[in-house]
């Protein structure tokens, strides 16, 4: 379906939506807002299927989920 808005909170997130990636059962999550303490994507479709995965990397940063 997707459209859905995700928040994730946290700390040491930069500001930066460029920055942000995230990816969400193998599907891109559109990065909207980042602030120091929070993340918020839009869900993207979901065909089928898919091992329940979370991969969140920040530039200069690394990997925050994998």
């Amino acid at each position: 379906m997707g459209g859905e808005t995700i928040t994730f909170t946290g700390t040491g997130f930069g500001t930066s939506t460029s920055d942000v990636t995230i990816m969400i059962d193998e599907v891109a999550c559109a990065v909207t807002a980042v602030t120091a303490t929070e993340i918020k994507c839009t869900s993207g479709e979901r065909r089928g299927l898919h091992e329940a995965t979370l991969d969140m990397t920040i530039a200069n940063v690394g990997y925050v989920s994998k």
